[in-house]
């Protein structure tokens, strides 16, 4: 089973980030530090959803939306390359992320502004282009068959992985930070 933070920050190439950071008006560096916080974030929103089945049914329902076009890791250089595409790809993600992210939306923006030294409309840009991406990733490693206890299952299976790639401060706004990080800082420690 694939590591579904990495299948998502992997997706968006050094080649990505250059674009991604000459369209925000963002350094390098910052974005990139935006879109390796932005998926494990979104990422621990999906797990906190897919604790119900109706979460996960939700979950199954943006999977749908995503998936629909193709491969959207695949897809994403020719999306990001065409303006229309672009504004397409960013307007979905951003009513993904206000799904996923529900009352922490503003929150989550700010945090990773604040984590990745990112302006707050570029932060919530990032959000916006990772939310189809982690919601993609989730698809493929889900396949063809797709269930609500499928989704629940993958998500548990990756629960240390998301929680692990969590950067501090964001962790606590999906009711996931406090003692798991702590627990994993104390592993990184040693």
């Amino acid at each position: 089973m694939s590591n579904l933070v990495q299948t998502v920050i992997n997706a968006v190439t050094p080649d990505l980030i250059t674009k991604l950071s000459g369209l925000l008006g963002e350094s390098p560096g910052s974005v990139g530090k935006g879109v390796s916080a932005a998926a494990p974030a979104l990422l621990a929103a999906a797990l906190q959803q897919s604790s119900t089945t109706t979460g996960a049914n939700g979950l199954l329902d943006m999977i749908g939306q995503v998936t629909a076009g193709g491969d959207i890791l695949e897809r994403l250089p020719a999306l990001l390359s065409d303006d229309t595409a672009r504004a397409g790809l960013l307007s979905q993600g951003k009513g993904l992320a206000d799904g996923l992210l529900g009352a922490n939306s503003a929150a989550a923006s700010n945090s990773l502004a604040s984590f990745a030294g990112l302006k707050g409309g570029s932060a919530s840009s990032i959000i916006a282009l990772a939310a189809p991406l982690v919601m993609g990733a989730i698809g493929k490693a889900l396949g063809p068959s797709r269930t609500a206890s499928g989704v629940q299952a993958l998500l548990s299976e990756q629960r240390s992985s998301i929680l692990g790639a969590l950067p501090p401060g964001l962790g606590s706004l999906f009711g996931v930070g406090g003692a798991a990080q702590d627990a994993g800082a104390l592993f990184r420690e040693q």
